[in-house]
């Protein structure tokens, strides 16, 4: 495939392997989805392997989170160029996979600190000085609390009715993943699929669902 971007990683010197990724990427832009399992057979340990460092050696934690990378990764792939200083894209998938990790590191201490106020007041209780953990509620008045409802009312519905429309094999995969929480390497078992298809399938889904929104 002579393409552009080829050109570019050739003049900068990528070995054959990245030269087979960024044609891979190429396809998969110009919408060849098979694409995207050559990448995904090639990645998948990589990144799991990167994430099982950062998480200490935790395995299963590790699992989780790449999936969520390697649909992160096709989601923003179309963004990888390296016209624009991407560099190779085992590097830049590393990258990926380490901002998703801090991430999601980062978005369960903001939680925590957005609803605990301080730690560190205290109250006088019989006389004695206690330390009080004190918790914000949300601030909202009764009117912006209506208008939020009714609009999740009319998300949920259309949402409802975006499922419905999707075939039973759909339903079921995302059955599996937001209802049961499931890894895609148990969806595939219980759907007795590839691991890339229920993956691929995934992604397919959420932009039908999103369309409809």
């Amino acid at each position: 495939m002579n393409t552009k971007e080829y050109n570019i990683a050739t003049k900068k010197g990528f070995s054959k392997e990245e030269l087979e990724d960024v044609m891979n990427i190429e396809k998969f832009k110009q919408g060849d989805v098979s694409a995207y399992g050559n990448i995904y057979q090639k990645y998948y340990k990589v990144v799991l392997f990167e994430l099982t460092k950062k998480y200490s050696g935790d395995v299963e934690k590790a699992k989780d989170l790449t999936s969520e990378v390697m649909i992160k990764v096709m989601d923003t792939i179309t963004k990888y160029s390296v016209e624009k200083g991407s560099g190779n894209f085992g590097g830049w998938i590393k990258k990926v996979a380490r901002n998703t990790f801090v991430d999601k590191t980062r978005s369960k201490k903001y939680k925590f600190a957005k609803n605990v106020d301080s730690i560190n007041k205290t109250i006088n209780l019989s006389g004695e000085q206690v330390n009080l953990i004190q918790v914000v509620e949300p601030n909202l008045n009764a009117e912006e609390n209506l208008i939020t409802n009714e609009l999740q009312t009319e998300i949920n519905s259309r949402l409802k009715n975006s499922v419905s429309n999707l075939n039973k094999e759909e339903q079921k995969i995302l059955h599996l993943r937001i209802d049961c929480d499931l890894s895609f390497e148990d969806i595939a078992k219980e759907m007795n699929k590839t691991k890339n298809y229920c993956l691929v399938k995934f992604h397919r889904i959420k932009s039908k669902i999103k369309k409809e929104l």
